[in-house]
């Protein structure tokens, strides 16, 4: 009897996750370099430690478990502005902050008075070697930032951005930074576009479309639970006339 309030309540439990989801997904449609989330669904299985009449005890509705990334690249959108970076294969950029190196899609970068390379936050960007851009003053002549992230002035190359990858892959930080599950390396294989930003890699109209499946769902485990309070209920107050 209480199987239907379990499995009306884990629907709506795993559906509200989902929608939490697809709610921040929507809400970073316009970050730049956002890489959406995916929840998982998971259905349960019969539970080997639990016999019934008939055998296994079924699995009572879904489980949502740990989301996944989608690391899609996102469009490239123009900007014109000789700072804006934007990543055109997999991998980060690497910045140096207070509480240590973090890595982001977010190329929206900028030179400080002190004439270092900083991100959008004010974290130092690291070059190829792992140490911090330090560059000349331009006295106003044109910063020209190659694909592999060599970066020349008059005087010549003074630097490389540097763009890393991480075998074991990512986890979200916030605030679109990343950080790798073991070792980040530097890579080559990625191209530096100048000018340009990454837009992140929500569907619009995907997404829309998949949180109001989602809120149907969840409308619909609400209204079994309901039903199932209703029929225990009844059930209670018919025994109780015994």
């Amino acid at each position: 009897m209480f199987r239907g309030v379990y499995t009306s309540t884990a629907g709506m439990a795993s559906q509200m996750a989902e929608i939490d989801q697809l709610s921040n997904n929507l809400a970073n449609v316009d970050t730049v370099g956002y890489k959406e989330d995916f929840a998982a669904l998971l259905q349960q299985p019969a539970n080997p430690l639990s016999y019934g009449m008939g055998g296994l005890v079924r699995g009572t509705g879904i489980l949502s478990v740990n989301s996944t990334i989608d690391f899609s690249q996102g469009s490239l959108v123009p900007t014109g502005q000789p700072f804006d970076l934007a990543l055109q294969g997999p991998g980060m950029f690497a910045i140096q902050s207070p509480t240590g190196i973090s890595y982001t899609r977010n190329g929206r970068f900028h030179i400080s008075a002190q004439n270092q390379l900083l991100s959008e936050s004010g974290a130092v960007v690291l070059g190829a070697n792992g140490q911090p851009l330090q560059l000349p003053d331009p006295q106003g002549n044109p910063v020209v930032i190659r694909t592999d992230g060599t970066i020349s002035m008059n005087s010549g190359t003074v630097g490389q951005v540097g763009v890393y990858d991480a075998p074991g892959g990512w986890t979200k930080a916030g605030n679109s930074l990343f950080t790798p599950n073991g070792p980040a390396t530097a890579i080559t294989t990625t191209t530096i576009q100048q000018g340009m930003l990454e837009q992140s890699n929500v569907n619009l109209t995907q997404t829309m479309g998949t949180l109001m499946a989602a809120e149907r769902s969840y409308e619909a485990a609400l209204q079994m639970q309901q039903n199932q309070n209703q029929i225990l209920q009844s059930a209670v107050t018919d025994i109780a006339k015994f």
